[in-house]
């Protein structure tokens, strides 16, 4: 007869069986947000039972569904760990087969008696599971559940003690604290940060892929900046965080903030994160309140996000820091596959133009007939003239006769060009002057099919230093037509 134990069956299983799942649990237990924790006890299970796959569905009542959170073990083609939008009805996943040589064992993860969520062990045949593999599933969900009411327990306690009770980081009121114990720093950092793209994940994905991905921005900024010494991070509003840092420097705090962005931009395509840095160094005053300090960094992040950018801006600086720019990517990881040259020039230049924060970007073509430039393509971010796109429009021809520093880029040469730099070609300047852009770098060359090209960047007042980068630009461009297409 066995024994149950809330209706596991304790006695199928053998000691060395129980030992070592109960070594997996304890090795999970050492993870670090909640969801690791969780993830790991999925992967323990499918390890210790004789399933080729295990999932975990979450109830989501409002809606009367379960959807899978992520899965453990082998993934059919087309299925992912961590999927999107899999959802199905509270009854999908009942023990039984679903194929000719596929069964389904299911075990109920209860939180207070109630179904919180559903372990859905795939395995093959009806004999594909024993007793032992059964009460190991069944183990993995209790302890699923208990995991669950731990943390509602903390979520509790840190609500009264100035924690989220959805991503467990510390509130709106410990960056004021931190702000009041760093006001006679003389090195201290603030960085403020938006979530893009919740509105589109919560229309597409449906709220809790929201709640998700506020999760996966708060673990990211904890890891990374947290990290740092003296670093405080919270969640400021709903897609809202800060971080004060006293004890690094700000190349530190910005490249941690850059790490932080990378992460979140992967979760899904339409999330991404914005940040704005500000240090007490970058105040115009004596002010030894730390709330002109935020306002600073907040201000700095509007102009973040308003460009696009996809690394962090310092206060006061026309565009980010060119030390946690990506590095350009080499002729061999280029995305050659794309359909032609075109595709890959504009790919390359829209990536480059947003992180230096360009005005817009043109790409030309010479005409194989004429000494004429042909504009081929183009992107204007910020038009100072006010007209829109109604001057100087795709398909525009320009005699290359009276353009001299172009037709020689053409040829594989790069320039810069100032507004008001001497020693610039007049025809550039006055062209400059009349898109009212205060600089233009280009570059370009012929690809093997004899078809030159140049690539533009304009910039106005907020983009970066470029005058400089015309080595890496002429690269971008030959790596971009190096290959037929």
């Amino acid at each position: 007869m066995s024994i149950d134990r809330g209706g596991i069956q304790v006695d199928a299983l053998t000691a060395a069986d129980l030992t070592r799942f109960i070594e997996r649990v304890v090795s999970a237990g050492r993870g670090g947000s909640v969801t690791h924790v969780m993830e790991s006890l999925v992967d323990a299970c499918v390890d210790c039972v004789s399933a080729v796959q295990v999932s975990f569905l979450l109830v989501e009542p409002e809606h009367g569904v379960l959807r899978t959170v992520f899965r453990a073990g082998e993934l059919a083609e087309g299925e992912r760990r961590r999927p999107v939008n899999d959802t199905h009805e509270l009854d999908v996943g009942s023990a039984g087969p679903v194929g000719a040589e596929t069964f389904l064992t299911t075990a109920d993860v209860l939180v207070d008696g109630r179904l919180w969520g559903r372990l859905v062990a795939r395995h093959p045949g009806p004999g594909g599971m024993t007793a032992g593999d059964l009460a190991l599933l069944q183990l993995c969900a209790a302890q699923l559940g208990l995991v669950r009411s731990v943390r509602a327990l903390c979520d509790a306690q840190g609500a009264a003690g100035g924690r989220d009770a959805l991503t467990g980081l510390l509130t709106r009121e410990a960056i004021d604290r931190a702000l009041a114990a760093g006001r006679d720093a003389p090195d201290l950092i603030i960085a403020a940060f938006d979530l893009d793209g919740l509105k589109v994940v919560n229309d597409r994905y449906g709220h809790a892929a929201g709640d998700r991905l506020i999760v996966a921005a708060a673990n990211a900024l904890q890891e990374n900046v947290g990290g740092l010494p003296g670093a405080v991070v919270a969640r400021v509003g709903g897609d809202e965080f800060a971080a004060v840092v006293a004890g690094a420097d700000v190349e530190s705090v910005t490249q941690a903030c850059a790490h932080a962005m990378t992460e979140v931009t992967s979760f899904l395509p339409a999330s991404g994160l914005s940040c704005g840095v500000a240090t007490r160094r970058d105040l115009r005053n004596d002010v030894r309140s730390g709330r002109p300090l935020l306002r600073l960094a907040d201000a700095t992040l509007y102009r973040a996000k308003k460009s696009r950018l996809t690394v962090p801006l310092r206060a006061w600086r026309a565009s980010p820091d060119l030390a946690v720019l990506p590095g350009l990517a080499p002729p061999t990881s280029l995305p050659v596959a794309a359909s032609s040259r075109l595709d890959r020039l504009r790919g390359a230049v829209d990536a480059l133009c947003r992180s230096v924060d360009g005005a817009a970007w043109w790409i030309s073509q010479q005409s194989s007939v004429t000494a004429q430039l042909v504009v081929v393509d183009r992107r204007v971010y910020r038009d100072r003239r006010g007209e829109g796109d109604d001057l100087h429009d795709i398909g525009e021809r320009y005699d290359l006769n009276q353009l001299p520093w172009t037709a020689r880029a053409m040829d594989g040469a790069s320039f810069w060009a100032g507004i008001n730099d001497a020693d610039v070609d007049p025809v550039e300047q006055s062209f400059l002057a009349e898109l009212a852009y205060t600089g233009n770098l280009a570059a370009g060359c012929r690809d093997q099919d004899g078809a030159a090209w140049l690539v533009e960047i304009f910039c106005d007042p907020l983009t970066a230093r470029l005058d400089l980068f015309g080595p890496e630009l002429l690269h971008l461009v030959r790596s971009a037509t190096a290959v037929a297409g």
